[in-house]
């Protein structure tokens, strides 16, 4: 059987993994939607 300890520690780890995850994820997102509004500006300006 696992300890209370571990297993709560497991779950910090999970936790934090899933936030990296997640966080990963959004500055993709971000970027990727900065990217496609210079492009639109660019197409503006020429």
């Amino acid at each position: 059987m696992i300890g209370i300890s571990h297993a709560s520690s497991l779950i910090n780890l999970l936790r934090v993994a899933a936030g990296d995850c997640l966080t990963f994820k959004l500055q993709n997102l971000l970027a990727s939607h900065k990217g496609r509004a210079r492009q639109e500006q660019i197409g503006k300006e020429e």
